[in-house]
């Protein structure tokens, strides 16, 4: 079950699916904006929605963009997405121990 804060903070970031949202526009948007609120909070709110709407889940639709802010992001177009970037070797050691990724270098 979500707090009001969690649905709150969870209803804005959906209404802006695909978006990018800065921590300083749901401390606006989703807490006081007259109050002196530390902007970790936001880092602890995301937290505890990933705890409970992605992680029993399996899933990864709660992102932090860094630098950026955060967004949430539909499970089939996140997997398009991945499925569409070229694999990578990330790194080679040894006689061909390679290790190899998604992306670019």
């Amino acid at each position: 079950m979500l707090t009001a804060r969690e649905y709150a903070l969870l209803e804005y970031l959906m209404r802006r699916q695909d978006q990018v949202v800065t921590k300083i526009e749901l401390l606006d948007r989703v807490w006081d904006a007259s109050a002196d609120t530390d902007p970790n909070v936001v880092e602890v709110y995301v937290g505890y929605l990933r705890r409970k709407i992605d992680q029993p889940f399996g899933r990864r639709s709660l992102q932090t963009v860094r630098g950026a802010g955060y967004r949430i992001v539909d499970d089939a177009a996140r997997d398009r997405d991945f499925a569409a970037t070229p694999f990578r070797v990330n790194k080679c050691v040894g006689s061909g121990d390679c290790r190899f990724g998604r992306g670019s270098s």
